[in-house]
Parts: C-alpha cells; structure tokens; sequence
C-alpha cells in the first residue's frame, strides 16, 4: 500500500481556532506563514463533549505514532514474527527500543 506522505511537524490543537466549538488541529508546517490546519474534529455529541477532544488527542499524536511504526524493522521478520530468533532480535534490539522511546513519547501527550 502506498501511502502519501501527511503534514509534516508537530501537529497540536490550536486552542484559539475552533469551528464551531470543534477542536482543530494543526501543523506545524507552515503554509504561507501559517500554522497548516490537519482536520476539524467533529463528534455526534457535540463538541462540548470530553470524547470530542479525547479524539483530538489522539489524532494529534497519529504522525508519532506512523513514524515509529516506520522504525520497526519488519521486514526482518515473518509476517507471525515465527522466524524470529534471539539472534534476529538482538541484531534489530536498536530499532525497536527507538520505536519504544517514540510510542512513549506520543503516549505523554495524551496527559
């Protein structure tokens, strides 16, 4: 699957930019000098409801996520990871410790 490359920085809710009450969130890649807006983060209950920015957390911290997936050295292994010796995991420990360090960094900005 080819994937098209998403906005790039930091993304962030833009606490003064809302739509509607919606959280909206933003790039930190410029595009005429600005902040490039991502996505508008809409949810049924309203965007009053603590879901609603719940789910914009959780959008902000996709691009770390994406990246740290990227860092896993997949294509060293099987597809159930069955070939995977201690040998194998130790020659690619690296990778997956980085990928570790981004998850863990993604995951405290959801405090």
């Amino acid at each position: 699957m080819i994937m098209q490359k998403h906005s790039g920085g930091e993304w962030s809710i833009d606490e003064e930019q809302t739509m509607g009450g919606a959280p909206i969130i933003c790039a930190s890649e410029s595009y005429l000098g600005r902040s490039r807006r991502v996505a508008k983060v809409l949810f049924e209950g309203g965007s009053e409801d603590p879901e609603v920015h719940a789910n914009a957390r959780l959008l902000v911290i996709a691009p770390l996520l994406f990246e740290a997936c990227q860092m896993l050295p997949l294509d060293k292994f099987g597809e159930d990871m069955g070939d995977c010796d201690a040998a194998d995991f130790v020659d690619n420990a690296y990778a997956f410790f980085e990928a570790m360090k981004l998850v863990r960094q993604a995951f405290s900005k959801l405090d």
